[in-house]
């Protein structure tokens, strides 16, 4: 068998012989694991007259209805994070319309808890008119912007 020569950098008069096996070459670094992809998140907005009378933070027999088909269509998911956004038009004063959105989303909220939604956290938030999707000049536009919107978080 034949020796090979190494130099170990310390003293160029040295040499050092290595009698065995080359050493293996180091194994590649393992690729970093890909970092998790963001929690899916589902929106839903529900607007218009039909879920509250003006003025009220009651539901309606169609609001319940609409919240009972998002209930049925989500029986088996569970939340990591639900948060419900109650929204009014701008009809009245913004001290009025801050609680009376925050009366209504809590409504929502309470509904969705109490027929089974499971979420670990639930958020209940109040906007009043702040953030309309639509003219508050027109009879549609003010119902459009009378709406709650549910964020949930998986």
């Amino acid at each position: 068998d034949s020796a090979r020569a190494l130099r170990d950098g310390s003293d160029p008069a040295t040499l050092v012989f290595q009698c065995a096996a080359a050493p293996a070459a180091a194994a590649p670094a393992a690729e970093p694991s890909p970092a998790p992809a963001p929690a899916a998140v589902e929106h839903v907005n529900l607007a218009g007259d039909a879920l509250f009378a003006t003025g009220q933070a009651t539901l309606t027999p169609a609001a319940r209805a609409s919240l009972d088909k998002l209930l049925s269509e989500r029986e088996d998911r569970t939340y990591t994070q639900v948060t419900v956004t109650g929204h009014t038009d701008s009809v009245g004063s913004d001290a009025a319309n801050l609680a009376l959105s925050k009366r209504r989303a809590q409504t929502v909220a309470s509904y969705l808890k109490a027929h089974g939604l499971k979420a670990q956290s639930m958020s209940v938030t109040g906007r009043g008119a702040a953030d309309p999707v639509a003219s508050n000049a027109t009879a549609e536009g003010r119902a459009s912007n009378r709406r709650v919107e549910i964020s949930l978080q998986r």
